[in-house]
């Protein structure tokens, strides 16, 4: 026998020993597969039952390996505190809060990469034209008990409002715009539409213009019809009145991108017509000593960065691949060489939102671990040559996860012959 191996595998290797030499004694050549696989599956069974159990580190009771791979806990908290507890350890003013084991699987990444970032951190980028100060905020839609719970970090926040989550910049300009800004998002990958798709986003669309203001909406072009020519990725944008907030600050006053932004600024939802007079004109005429804080919530009831979906006027939700392809998909906040060029020279016919006419203040790629982009199409987006070591733990407990899945159906299938919990 093996030594210090358990007894459910010492049994299973044993028996799967013991069927395959009474097999091999018993049966002819032309019988010996069927014979084979009829009399392994029994012992499939039980090696699948033994590869669903893992026993923890404490020495307590057995769990299933899935629960074990698929959560991670980066600060222990009890699994039994109740949502009262959890909320009041997140007060307004701190990116920290109750870090439950099963953490937000959302995922985003400035472009170029400095590495992946989670929801409720607050993460910094300085470029040649701005410095950047962004924090993500969401509610854990794919868990309903602890949305309800509220056992999550900016409970304070979500509690009695309607939107799954938020985005805010804080903005000081080292580079004037010179034009507008838009407000945007660019697709990683350009398709074929279906017309099913198309009525489908010609709904959203029309549901966003009511929502945030005028939509440019392009399928993007070919890149393999336009001959070397540059292609224009399938893109939606808005002006940037779309934000739904904006707080104007001197340098060093402007407020704690992590606190509570009530009674702060300017908001959409007070007047559209007023709100976006005062946008452009303070947007307009940007200032060195000014610092911009910018937020937008309004469509994320309809784009569900979580579960990867998009709603659709009338309550159906689609796949968010079969609009906008594959993850990841890319945020941004550019501004738009004119006519003249403000930065780039452009035909003056040109009125696609070409990349190469684009001034980006703000491009980041965001992604769902329950929907994660292929490896080296993310590392493309991303513009890095190494994958990451968090992305490979992630990948491989994943494949693992999947394997113990598939075990666990096929030994359901056998359970007559399994063991019972």
């Amino acid at each position: 026998m093996f030594v210090g191996a358990s007894p459910n595998l010492t049994s299973a290797t044993a028996l799967l020993l013991a069927l395959a030499a009474l097999a091999d004694a018993a049966f002819t050549p032309a019988n010996l597969s069927c014979l084979h696989l009829v009399l392994l599956l029994p012992a499939v069974a039980c090696l699948a039952t033994w590869a669903r159990r893992k026993p923890l580190p404490d020495g307590g009771k057995e769990q299933d390996l899935p629960r074990l791979l698929g959560r991670r806990c980066a600060v222990a908290t009890p699994l039994e505190e109740s949502g009262k507890e959890a909320r009041a350890k997140t007060a307004p003013g701190s990116s920290q809060g109750p870090a439950s084991c099963q953490e937000d699987p959302f995922r985003w990444s400035f472009i170029p990469s400095t590495g992946t970032n989670r929801s409720h951190g607050v993460y910094e980028q300085e470029t040649e034209l701005c410095h950047l100060r962004m924090f993500v905020m969401g509610r854990p839609v794919h868990d309903q008990q602890r949305d309800a719970d509220g056992d999550f970090p900016s409970a304070w926040h979500f509690e009695g409002r309607k939107r799954k989550w938020e985005v805010r910049m804080q903005l000081r300009f080292k580079q004037l715009p010179k034009g507008p800004l838009f407000l945007g998002l660019e697709y990683t990958t350009y398709q074929h539409l279906s017309a099913f798709v198309r009525r489908a986003e010609a709904l959203i669309v029309a549901s966003v213009s009511r929502i945030m203001g005028p939509v440019y909406k392009s399928p993007g072009d070919d890149p393999a019809e336009m001959g070397g020519a540059e292609a224009e990725p399938p893109c939606a944008a808005v002006p940037v009145y779309a934000f739904d907030q904006l707080i104007v600050s001197d340098v060093g006053a402007e407020p704690d991108i992590t606190s509570s932004f009530e009674g702060l600024g300017w908001l959409r939802a007070d007047g559209l017509a007023a709100y976006r007079k005062q946008v452009e004109a303070t947007v307009g005429s940007p200032s060195f000593d000014k610092v911009y804080t910018l937020c937008t919530w309004s469509v994320s009831q309809m784009i569900d960065t979580i579960n990867w979906t998009v709603g659709i006027p009338g309550g159906l939700r689609m796949d968010a691949t079969r609009l906008a392809g594959a993850p990841p998909t890319i945020a941004v906040l550019y501004e738009l060489a004119d006519s003249e060029g403000s930065k780039h020279e452009a035909p003056q016919t040109e009125t696609r939102h070409l990349i190469s006419r684009k001034c980006y203040y703000a491009r980041f790629a965001y992604w769902s671990a329950k929907r994660p982009p292929q490896a080296d199409h993310l590392h493309k987006v991303l513009q890095i040559q190494d994958a990451p070591l968090e992305e490979s733990v992630e990948k491989d407990a994943d494949s693992r996860w999947a394997s113990s899945r598939w075990l666990a159906g096929f030994s359901r299938i056998l359970c007559c012959v399994s063991p019972r919990d």
